[in-house]
């Protein structure tokens, strides 16, 4: 549906290249990254407000690399939304559609109410849901998304997740959706991709790239935040052994590394599961044990945050961090009960 090949865009210092990239009819694919890093410049290269200076862009099979924004058939709402301020909202909607496909529109996303205000009379959700009308109105059934709801309330932003996957499912849209809110991302994705100093660094599945990223860096960028040096002792097609720090873990998958090289491993903060001392351990859950002392924690709304400090065999000590949920907290008493058995997933 949304093909890229060699694309190469250049502005002032800062460039984008991304090699290739497919998007596929009717897919929700997440555009993650840092600041500044290229996401949007590859929205507007695809929407035909960047031309690139090499490669081309497929539209459903047709190059439209020569083609002007308009005649691309895109839907494309930018951070700020867009919306011309001396027009009603009923008037933005219609800007590119007929009054009654804007009606039926505003109708859909509730908001028949405000067609006739103005948008600095609306606040931040009612502006974003007028631009998304005003997009879907076009008939395009391709959407971009540029960071959306990133002015949202919590509870707004996890309403427009649900109204953004029934659209997408009901009109069978193919949406490439830029955001910075790995929750978001989780909710909405089929795909993800991660951009990084100009360049696509890592395109996957949910579980692909937030439980296998591909480098250090991205590891760090999407969470993993415990990062360990490990000594392989063994691997196999299904398994690699780790020694690390003087305690043995197994790691499943097949990983392209060798018995005796160093490696680095990650595992995220809520893989990490803390296990009562007189619980008896099944062979599974029991292979990857460690222990610690809890020396810090953080409550974080629904959540607590843990810095669990190992102690290794071979003396040495290492910091985990821990991402655990309140009930969890409080049921295990670990307020008082400093430490602690961890269990690592495989």
């Amino acid at each position: 549906m949304i093909r890229l090949e060699n694309i190469r865009v250049t502005r002032g210092k800062f460039r984008l290249e991304v090699p290739g990239l497919h998007v596929h009819r009717g897919e929700y694919f997440v555009l993650l990254g840092p600041s500044g890093q290229g996401k949007t410049v590859l929205l507007e290269t695809i929407a035909g407000l960047q031309l690139p200076e090499t490669g081309r862009v497929f539209l459903q099979e047709r190059d439209v690399s020569g083609l002007p924004p308009e005649k691309r058939q895109i839907a494309y709402v930018p951070q700020d939304y867009a919306l011309f301020p001396h027009l009603t909202c009923r008037e933005n909607i219609a800007f590119a559609a007929s009054r009654e496909e804007a009606y039926y529109w505003a109708e859909r996303l509730g908001i028949t109410c405000l067609l006739d205000r103005y948008p600095l009379r609306l606040s931040g959700g009612e502006r974003q849901r007028v631009a998304l009308a005003r997009a879907l109105a076009a008939g395009s059934r391709i959407l971009l998304l540029d960071e959306p709801l990133a002015a949202l309330d919590p509870q707004t932003r996890a309403e427009f997740w649900l109204l953004l996957k029934r659209l997408q499912r009901e009109q069978h849209l193919t949406v490439i959706h830029v955001c910075h809110d790995f929750t978001e991302a989780y909710v909405l994705a089929e795909r993800i991709g991660i951009i990084n100093q100009g360049k696509l660094v890592q395109v996957g599945s949910k579980e692909e790239v937030f439980q296998h990223p591909v480098t250090e860096e991205i590891a760090r960028f999407v969470g993993m935040s415990n990062l360990f040096p490990a000594l392989v002792e063994a691997h196999s097609e299904t398994e690699t052994v780790l020694n690390w720090q003087g305690w043995q873990l197994r790691v499943t998958g097949n990983w392209p590394v060798t018995a005796g090289q160093m490696v680095k491993f990650g595992i995220r903060p809520e893989n990490v599961m803390l296990v009562r001392p007189e619980r008896q351990l099944s062979a599974n859950l029991g292979e990857n044990i460690v222990e610690g002392t809890i020396v810090e924690e953080m409550a974080r709304g629904t959540t607590y945050l843990l810095w669990v400090e190992i102690g290794c065999p071979n003396q040495a000590t290492e910091r985990m961090l821990i991402d655990l949920p309140r009930h969890v907290y409080n049921r295990l008493e670990l307020a008082t009960r400093r430490q602690q058995r961890l269990s690592l997933k495989k």
